[in-house]
Parts: C-alpha cells; sequence; structure tokens
C-alpha cells in the first residue's frame, strides 16, 4: 500500500518525505487492529520493538478523518499529547528530598502541547500543512513550536533570573553546561537557543567588542568564511581573523568569571 504524499515543501523546495522506520511503523499499524496500535502506541521505551514513533501516529491520528470515528481521535490525541509533554524539557527538579516546580517550564510546555493540539484540530476540518513536519521529524518539530512559542511571547523570560539556583545557592546547572558547550565550539546551532537564554546575563556584562563577537558566533555566523559569498564574523565587524578569535577567547573567560566559575585571579 502507497501512502499519500505529504505536501508540505523545505526551504529548497523539495517536498518532505516520511522516513524508512517510519513508513515502515504506519504499515505495520494499518495491518494491526487498532486496539493492538493503540496498546503499542502507549509504550514509552523507544528501543522496544513494538515502540511506535510519533511520526506514525500522528499519520494515523490525522487518518481518523476518513474513519469518523471520534473516539478513535480522541485517544490518539491523548497520547500525542503526552508524547509533546514528553519532548519538551520537564518542570520538576529534585533538590535532596524535595521535588520543585518550575512554573515557567510548566507553563511553556502546556503551551507547546496546546499549539501542536491547534495544528491536528485544524487538520481534522481540511489538510494542515504544517502538520506535516510532524510526519517527518516529530521532536524537532515541536522543539520548534516551543521556540515559536518564545519568540510569540515576546519574552525572554530567564534572561533577567539570577545566575545562582534559587534553592541550592549553587550555580545554575544548565548555566554551567551551557557554557561548558559553547566554549567547546560544540554546542549545534539550533539546540543553543536554551544555551543563549541561560547566558544572556554574562554576555550582557561584556564589553561591546566582545558581545558582538559572541552574539554573531551565537547566531551561526563563522569566525572565517570559506565561501566568498557567505558573511564571517571577521567581515562583517572589519577585523581580522586573530581579533575575533582573541575577544571571543576574552569574552568566554569573562563570562566563567561572572558565572563564578573561575576566580579573576586564576
Amino acid at each position: 500500500m502507497e501512502l499519500e504524499p505529504l505536501r508540505m515543501r523545505n526551504g529548497q523546495g523539495v517536498l518532505y518525505t516520511r522516513r524508512a522506520p517510519v513508513v515502515a511503523a504506519i504499515k505495520r499499524g494499518l495491518n494491526d487492529s487498532f486496539e493492538t496500535l493503540l496498546e503499542r502506541a502507549k509504550i514509552r521505551n523507544r528501543q522496544d520493538p513494538d515502540y511506535v514513533p510519533s511520526e506514525a501516529l500522528v499519520y494515523h491520528i490525522r487518518r481518523t478523518k476518513s474513519d469518523n470515528s471520534e473516539a478513535r481521535f480522541i485517544a490518539l490525541l491523548d497520547i500525542i499529547n503526552k508524547r509533546v509533554a514528553d519532548s519538551c524539557r520537564r518542570p520538576g527538579r529534585q533538590v535532596g528530598n524535595q521535588l520543585y516546580e518550575d512554573a515557567e517550564l510548566a507553563e511553556l510546555r502546556e503551551a507547546t502541547v496546546n499549539l501542536v493540539m491547534e495544528l491536528i484540530l485544524k487538520d481534522q476540518d481540511g489538510y494542515e500543512k504544517k502538520l506535516d513536519v510532524y510526519e517527518f521529524a516529530f521532536d524537532k518539530a515541536v522543539r520548534a513550536r516551543r521556540i515559536d512559542h518564545k519568540r510569540m511571547r515576546g519574552r525572554r523570560p530567564t534572561a533577567n533570573a539570577p545566575i545562582l539556583d534559587e534553592i541550592s545557592g549553587e550555580v545554575r546547572q544548565d548555566v554551567e553546561d551551557a557554557l561548558a558547550r559553547l566554549s567547546s565550539g560544540q554546542t549545534p546551532i539550533e539546540s543553543s537557543l536554551d544555551c543563549r537564554i541561560a547566558l544572556r546575563r554574562a554576555i550582557d556584562t561584556l564589553p561591546s567588542d566582545q558581545r558582538e563577537v559572541v552574539e554573531l558566533w551565537m547566531s551561526g555566523v563563522q569566525i572565517e568564511s570559506k565561501k566568498d559569498e557567505e558573511p564571517s564574523i571577521a567581515t562583517t565587524l572589519g577585523c581580522s581573523i586573530r581579533t575575533v578569535q582573541n575577544r571571543r577567547n576574552r569574552a568566554f573567560a569573562a563570562m566563567r568569571v561572572a558565572l563564578g566559575l573561575e576566580n579573576d585571579d586564576e
């Protein structure tokens, strides 16, 4: 059985296509009874051979339009909502024997679930092409929705938050981890939003020349471009590559001191 192709195109105008494991999972689900599919959909361990990828679940919930089965739709929607929530950062954290909930993260998680659910509901009334990306790369699509919500709200929620953890009094672990990844140059641009938020206050304390370098670097601009038509930090700021590297290194060192990860006299 051939599956109906997706209709959304990427930035290069190429149609999104489902990955082979997703196609196989969809076809297996079509051969199963709905009850069997539903039981398998409840499996959370991705290594389990009966695990149903979230992308396949999106296909099946879209298919309930032709089934005209509200019960099937609701059952799948409940599972997909849980998958969306699982793809978001958990709002609870353990400190000693006490569990604390981050209200901001909890709100963001709920909003992301609602945004995805809105797309699903729109798709039930016709065909919502924006939902196609959830059949292509579910977790990345959820992450993009979460970022979109932050931007739509026009908020930088932790930009003014204290560097120190309110409960333990230590430097926040996410800040320390973010700076470590940033300094190593290993932070992927697509996942660096959390790092940018966590480090915002430290960046704002930098001299303007160092801050410009860090912000350009974090936005994906390379220090040196290998292609003439591609911008680089050096060409953007009108200075040498060595100057950019020195400013970057001084910035990272200053940020580590500002965050209390190193002493300024070391």
